[in-house]
């Protein structure tokens, strides 16, 4: 018993050292309150001012993969990950592309982009509506022995120059304000905020209420799709444009 608790002190001072004061009190917080609000900040970025070359470490290569046909040789990759097969599937055969991050041809990272015209944001339960030249950046990990490196930057990089050269012009992405590693990732990359929202989740009925604190730009969000766009598990068909509700009203 007291093995356990040195352990949860040691990793407490550990936190607490490394993060700035008002997001160990946010995480406190948010965990007293049983994890019924957050706040994520959507970033946007155009494509045609990232920069045109980055040097990669000697150790590390990012690969990408996309289509249906790709599954095995993905599934494989990220073995051992948070990721499911079925995850994996459904995203696959929506059309997502992959960018996986090899250290020493290890798995070290991933990060997913959806062109489809839609994306279930879990985090606040809302699907997000986007144009034809935009992507939007999800899921974006970098596994513990290897944070630290800038790997979730190589990675973003690599799949918006990517992204450029397919003729998308944007990017989108969305993060927790609390994950401190990867908010500083979007910031360094010269990503710009143009919305931030408060989310509050109703605890046992998984109904979320969204406000928007600011917003430099419209995004619009729907009613997410029952069956469809409320499990990864099960494969999403392209979606139409619905007549959507601007981002200066509660989503």
């Amino acid at each position: 018993m007291s093995g356990v608790l040195g352990r949860r002190i040691s990793r407490l001072v550990e936190v607490v050292s490394r993060e700035k004061f008002w997001i160990v009190l946010g995480k406190v917080l948010r965990k007293l309150t049983l994890e019924t609000f957050a706040v994520h900040a959507f970033f946007q970025s155009d494509l045609e001012q990232i920069p045109a070359s980055r040097a990669f470490p000697e150790d590390v290569e990012v690969r990408q993969y996309q289509g249906a046909d790709q599954l095995e040789t993905v599934v494989a990759l990220l073995r051992g990950t948070r990721l499911t097969p079925a995850m994996i599937a459904c995203r696959l055969q929506r059309g997502d592309r992959v960018a996986i991050a090899l250290c020493r041809g290890e798995t070290a990272g991933y990060v997913w982009m959806n062109t489809c015209g839609a994306h279930y944001v879990d985090e606040i339960g809302r699907t997000l509506i986007f144009g034809p030249r935009e992507i939007v950046q999800h899921d974006a990990f970098v596994l513990p022995p290897w944070r630290g490196r800038g790997l979730q930057h190589l990675m973003s990089w690599s799949m918006r120059k990517d992204a450029q050269q397919r003729g998308y012009r944007y990017a989108l992405a969305y993060v927790d304000l609390l994950n401190s590693r990867s908010f500083s990732s979007q910031k360094s990359q010269g990503k710009r905020a143009v919305l931030w929202l408060l989310t509050v989740r109703v605890p046992l009925v998984r109904q979320y209420i969204n406000f928007p604190l600011t917003s430099s730009r419209t995004l619009h969000f729907r009613n997410p799709i029952p069956g469809s766009e409320l499990s990864e598990t099960v494969a999403q068909p392209k979606l139409r444009k619905q007549p959507l509700r601007r981002a200066a009203q509660k989503t």
